[in-house]
């Protein structure tokens, strides 16, 4: 991938406000607790998404507007190296199809609660 002059941006705070700041059952459950909820169960929910090959380029733009990749194109502003980070992540996912389709894991907390 080519690079700018500098290396790529650490990820960040795990804390901060996006898609994985409450990926730590611990700080959630302490969240919902300070908040006054009681009870709290957090259940981990996993299942594999499926996408087809000719998705593909659906998947790398969702990709790219969350985590890690999201920070890297924020942080290399270079339209030349934006376009390689993007191709490099098109091809991985390319490089992971077999028999017409990508299977990738995916996880999520279902919670309950009493108020």
């Amino acid at each position: 991938m080519p690079r700018s002059g500098s290396s790529p941006k650490p990820f960040g705070d795990p804390f901060a406000p996006g898609p994985f700041a409450f990926a730590d059952a611990d700080r959630l459950d302490g969240i919902l607790q300070a908040a006054g909820f009681a009870d709290v169960d957090i259940l981990d929910e996993t299942s594999e998404v499926v996408v087809p090959e000719d998705r593909i380029g659906d998947m790398v733009s969702g990709v790219c507007r969350m985590g890690a990749v999201r920070v890297q194109l924020e942080h290399f502003t270079d339209p030349d190296v934006q376009h390689g980070i993007v191709r490099a992540v098109g091809d991985d996912l390319l490089a992971r199809v077999v028999d017409g389709e990508i299977r990738l894991g995916s996880a999520a907390w279902a919670v309950r609660a009493t108020a």
